[in-house]
């Protein structure tokens, strides 16, 4: 059984009853996920919660700010919040989280469906496909997933990453790839445009020389400097539409993952990750709980899909077991 309710009545009802006794699940559902097809998989969804006899009030989301606001609305009130959506939508309930469980003593567990393009970090998890997630929620499987941390720029403020951060064709290419989205939005929903959006915006990082990045990296007490073509600190394995660089990625085991790759054109690019299976012994690749960048000039750089621009120098670090989330019992 479902209730759905309107954002404003919600926000209201919130702040009315803070105090109220706490509700079993919450969903947050972003509709637009995955190109806009997150919401036609709505029926679905709830038939199969509802078959499983999951109780919840659904909250369908307009806009990002929506999102956020209920997130933070919901620590007081729910045991469970269910976000509904891609990866982006996963770190933006988990950030207002993070930021709540210093200051509160409860703090929901987060569970996620997968709707996105990608559901790279959904499906690192393991909450992916929409059945063996709906599956963990009902037996209600718990663990502590670890956060990565980063400050930029030596300022004060700091932010948070569930799958990766990264710099090179990681920020280039999407940068690219969204401009031909918005350019032929039509045609974007195509899945084959995708892959064709993605080569075009590889070849046009390298002919705008956007790469190679000329890179500082500092870990373990080893400082190196590299030429890269893509620089990709992990926290779960998967990668840009499922891209798995190495094998031994756990986002349960208190380290960062640093991958390394230095082509040089775009033609060796493309040569690489079509045998990135044999090429995965040359990969430059190492584990740690500290991270230091610095760049020779300023770039931008990407963190769970949220580019970031003119940054000079980052500092990243693990936070082990920081997300109290719903994964299947392994």
């Amino acid at each position: 059984m479902s209730i759905q309710v309107d954002f404003h009545v919600c926000i209201y009802e919130f702040t009315k009853n803070i105090k109220s006794e706490m509700k079993e699940n919450i969903i947050i559902y972003n509709p637009s996920s995955g190109n806009g097809q997150s919401i036609k998989k709505k029926r679905k969804i709830l038939k199969l919660l509802d078959n499983n006899e999951i109780k919840y009030d659904l909250f369908i989301t307009k806009n990002e700010e929506e999102l956020r606001e209920l997130a933070k609305n919901a620590v007081n009130n729910y045991k469970n919040i269910i976000g509904v959506g891609g990866d982006t939508t996963y770190t933006i309930i988990a950030e207002e989280l993070i930021r709540f469980s210093d200051i509160d003593n409860h703090i929901p567990t987060l569970a996620m469906i997968g709707t996105g393009s990608a559901n790279d970090i959904i499906k690192s998890v393991g909450m992916y496909p929409i059945e063996r997630a709906v599956k963990a929620i009902k037996n209600n499987d718990i663990n502590y997933l670890d956060i990565g941390k980063i400050k930029i720029n030596s300022e004060l403020k700091e932010y948070v990453f569930l799958g990766s951060m990264s710099i090179g064709l990681g920020t280039s290419v999407n940068k690219y790839v969204d401009i031909y989205n918005k350019k032929y939005n039509t045609l974007s929903k195509i899945s084959g445009f995708q892959f064709l959006t993605g080569f075009f915006a590889v070849k046009r990082s390298f002919n705008n020389k956007d790469i190679p990045v000329s890179v500082i990296i500092e870990y373990n007490n080893k400082i190196i400097k590299e030429k890269i073509s893509l620089f990709v600190i992990l926290n779960t394995p998967l990668y840009s539409n499922g891209i798995r660089f190495i094998d031994n990625c756990s986002p349960y085991d208190g380290k960062l993952n640093g991958v390394i790759i230095n082509t040089k054109t775009f033609f060796e690019t493309l040569l690489f990750y079509s045998r990135l299976e044999k090429n995965k012994k040359k990969l430059k690749n190492f584990e740690s709980e500290k991270i230091n960048l610095k760049f020779d000039k300023p770039i931008d750089i990407q963190l769970d899909g949220e580019i970031f621009n003119k940054i000079k120098e980052v500092e990243i670090s693990i936070i082990p077991k920081r997300l109290k989330v719903i994964i299947p019992d392994s």
